[in-house]
């Protein structure tokens, strides 16, 4: 689900998949009967740094793999 919550956040990544994202809606555009919701979405990747997202903002996470995924998350604040 799609939630904000009260502190950024950093993560180190210990393992992943390519198909492992955050996804931060933005503002919905309805035209007609389609409902465009422009997103950024970023995958963050094993690769040995840590990364700070700003998880305040709206978010949700999904993993469309099949391997798990491992993060050591850092609160901020």
């Amino acid at each position: 689900s799609v939630h904000a919550d009260r502190t950024k956040r950093s993560h180190f990544v210990l393992n992943t998949n390519p198909y492992a994202f955050f996804l931060f809606p933005r503002n919905p555009i309805e035209k007609s009967e389609i409902i465009h919701i422009p997103s950024e979405v970023i995958h963050i990747p094993a690769d040995g740094y840590v990364y700070k997202v700003d998880t305040r903002l709206p978010h949700t996470f999904v993993n469309a793999g099949e391997e798990s995924r491992t993060h050591l998350v850092m609160c901020h604040g």
